[in-house]
């Protein structure tokens, strides 16, 4: 593949599956007979209990769209990415068993809907909205709605499922991957994070290695492609991500490049 193929093509919510589908089955042929959609009937009961707290609340397209083809089973592609299930029935079950605790839903902040759960963890991931008079509609993905600077996932959902599908099948076709970690805790040594200058300063030692930035990165997630390798690199707690590449001496390079701007900065 060449480096722009690693890439989906950038659109708009009406064009939304289907580029979704043309980028899995880039990697994968088969997905599309794997998943399984939501009946309306299961959508409405979701949204019953998950909007309690917030009746206002309209469902975005993209989520709506995802539901309806993929409710039920997404073929894997959110639970290995978020560590938890966006199953709708797994989701109806969860808040039909919370109604035994009201307080849970005042604990929801508003403009907040819980779209997944890992019983692993016991934690809700949650997807956040601003509507404002012009009924646009701002949306972030976070694990924690009091503190989302703990636990960062993605600027939008539609960037989340794209950049899941390249977490998932990225390592599938490349012969390399190297690990790029930067010892730091982010959250612990800045009380608030500069999460774009992070981003640029990763940006500035990828185009020195002339990659292009993607359109599917955000504030919290870097990718960027060349015909040589691709690399994704992700914010929380730490920076960390991998560099994929046929070059080993490549992925080294800028796994070792990135690492020393931190690095350098702690000494």
């Amino acid at each position: 593949m060449s480096g722009n193929e690693y890439i989906p093509l950038k659109g708009d919510s009406n064009t939304f599956f289907e580029r979704l589908s043309d980028y899995i089955k880039r990697f994968d042929s088969k997905w599309e007979n794997v998943i399984k959609g939501a009946s309306n009937e299961k959508i409405d009961k979701y949204l019953e209990l998950a909007t309690q707290n917030n009746k206002q609340f309209v469902i975005p397209k993209e989520y709506f769209i995802y539901l309806k083809k993929m409710g039920e089973d997404d073929g894997g592609l959110l639970e290995d990415f978020i560590k938890g299930s966006t199953n709708i029935d797994v989701l109806i079950d969860y808040f039909e068993d919370m109604n035994k605790f009201p307080e849970y839903y005042d604990e929801i902040p508003l403009n907040h809907v819980v779209f997944g759960h890992s019983v692993e963890v016991e934690t809700d991931i949650f997807l956040k909205y601003y509507n404002n008079f012009d009924y646009e509609i701002n949306k972030t993905v976070s694990i924690n709605p009091e503190f989302p600077e703990d636990n960062w996932f993605s600027s939008t959902f539609e960037k989340l499922l794209f950049q899941s599908v390249l977490f998932r099948y990225i390592g599938t076709i490349k012969k390399y991957v190297k690990e790029c970690v930067v010892p730091i805790n982010f959250i612990k040594k800045n009380k608030v994070v500069d999460s774009i200058k992070v981003m640029n300063q990763i940006d500035d030692v990828c185009q020195k290695y002339g990659m292009l930035k993607a359109w599917i990165s955000d504030q919290y997630n870097y990718i960027a492609y060349n015909d040589m390798g691709i690399i994704y690199m992700k914010l929380d707690f730490n920076l960390y991500g991998d560099i994929w590449s046929d070059n080993e001496q490549f992925a080294m390079e800028i796994s070792d490049h990135i690492r020393a701007i931190w690095l350098k900065d702690e000494n």
